[in-house]
C-alpha cells in the first residue's frame, strides 16, 4: 500500500525497478 506521493519518491529512488513491482 503506497500513496501516489510515496510512489513518486520511490520511483525516483528505485526508478523503473519500483514501477515493475506495481
Amino acid at each position: 500500500m503506497t500513496t501516489e506521493m510515496e510512489i513518486q519518491i520511490q520511483s525516483r529512488h528505485s526508478g523503473i525497478s519500483f514501477r515493475k513491482k506495481q
